[in-house]
């Protein structure tokens, strides 16, 4: 079998043609040549237009199968056919009446339920897994657009589809021509005249108890006004469910001799669906599943804000010893120069006419102190604002998610294509647009 036509239902054999159609049974489109063209349906014979006749199903041959089109009605009722029984076991009740009655299946009288329903499904079936040409024909004339009622019609269309058709209006009465009787005399006539009957005693009915539109009826003195009434009473206000604050801070035991009304209301304050949970026991279970789900995340959230503080404070402890670091190296050069002009002078002063020495090369003067030597690296002026990872390139990749802007863009690249995460903090980068290009001027 062909790939393309996999997961296709099956046809036992294609309908008869119809008849020709001037328009599309489903939208009503008219058929024109060469721009609306018609198109039979291979499962009940009717003509379609090609919107509404583009699915597909298998039709048997001698060395395989061909693929032909079925309308839309047809697609619904041959994947039925196709179904196994755990599909079928997931379609409802009413699609699965819908489909006995437009196969002529008969459905035994007390039967119910789903199970029953599907198992007369199964049982009309062939050996070849389609159903028999006679429950397909009941469908072409009556299950369709026949005279039966249609599987695809509402409710009220079927009752009035399976109502007994009106019996026949009778035939019309063939009027014969018969002679005037004569005239009785004048003497007769009066004789035999009927009295006339009394005149009919006009019926007397009592006015309706309310007042014709645009009065208003009168109100007893006894009654006082609306705006006066009382108030019904009010049931009592019903207690607001527990927090979350509360329930962590309660044992199991506890949680299990909350009342029914307040672990629904706590399940309904966190979106969780209550209709199906009908025993307490449920509940319980599903609020302490919450109490344990608020305990983690809670003792996840306490050590994010642990480890932000302990980077605060490296951070800040880095920056004090670079501001001590700068401050050291800016009095040790002080004092360096300080001593070079008190050398200076001092020997001008011993030798008059003789000029300053000149100044001594940078390896020959005292070296820095340790705390200098080891902050210089931090120092540098080129490894501000540069990558953290090549520290070659400019740092214009900023992280959305941490806030920091350490990386370049094919450093970026890399880390998107390895682990994922920020060179500092080790937040996850979820996408690519999470990292955010910075334009310095």
């Amino acid at each position: 079998m062909d790939g393309s036509v996999r997961g296709m239902p099956l046809l036992s054999d294609e309908a008869p043609a119809q008849g020709e159609d001037s328009e599309c049974r489903r939208c009503g489109k008219g058929f024109v040549p060469l721009i609306v063209r018609s198109r039979k349906c291979a499962h009940c014979g009717y003509t379609y237009c090609h919107s509404c006749s583009d699915h597909q199903a298998l039709k048997r041959r001698e060395s395989g199968y061909d693929p032909v089109h079925v309308c839309a009605y047809c697609i619904d009722n041959l994947t039925v056919t196709s179904y196994g029984r755990n599909a079928l076991k997931q379609q409802s009740i009413v699609k699965l009446k819908h489909y006995l009655s437009a196969y002529g299946i008969p459905i035994p009288p007390g039967v119910a339920e789903k199970s029953d329903l599907v198992d007369l499904v199964l049982a009309a079936r062939g050996s070849n897994g389609c159903l028999p040409p006679s429950h397909e024909s009941f469908y072409r004339r009556y299950g369709l657009f026949g005279d039966g009622p249609s599987p695809f019609a509402t409710g009220q269309q079927q009752r009035q589809d399976t109502r007994p058709p009106p019996p026949p209006p009778p035939p019309p009465r063939q009027q014969q021509r018969r002679p005037p009787p004569p005239p009785p005399p004048r003497q007769q006539q009066r004789s035999t005249a009927s009295p006339r009957p009394p005149q009919q005693q006009q019926q007397q009915y009592a006015p309706p108890p309310y007042p014709p539109p645009g009065r208003e009826a009168p109100r007893p003195a006894s009654q006082p006004p609306p705006s006066s009434r009382p108030a019904p009473p009010r049931g009592p206000t019903p207690a607001p469910p527990p927090t979350m604050d509360h329930l962590v801070s309660l044992t199991p035991d506890e949680l299990a001799h909350l009342s029914i009304g307040a672990l629904k209301g706590v399940l309904e304050l966190n979106h969780v669906n209550t209709h199906l949970l009908v025993e307490k026991e449920d509940l319980v279970l599903k609020v302490r599943t919450l109490v344990e789900q608020e305990k983690r995340e809670r003792v996840r959230l306490q050590r994010v804000h642990q480890m932000e503080d302990e980077q605060e404070r490296f951070r800040e402890q880095e920056m004090e010893d670079i501001r001590r670091a700068e401050q050291e190296s800016r009095e040790w050069h002080e004092q360096d120069r300080l001593r070079r002009i008190q050398a200076a002078r001092t020997a001008t002063e011993g030798h008059p006419g003789t000029s300053l020495p000149k100044k001594q090369p940078r390896s020959l003067s005292p070296s820095p102190p340790s705390t200098y030597r080891a902050m210089a690296p931090l120092c540098r002026p080129s490894l501000i604002g540069r990558c953290v990872v090549c520290q070659d390139e400019e740092a214009n990749i900023a992280l959305v998610d941490c806030g920091h802007l350490a990386l370049c863009m094919a450093c970026s690249d890399l880390i998107m294509k390895s682990s994922r995460e920020c060179p500092l903090c080790r937040t996850r980068i979820v996408t690519e647009q999470r990292l955010l290009r910075i334009y310095r001027t």
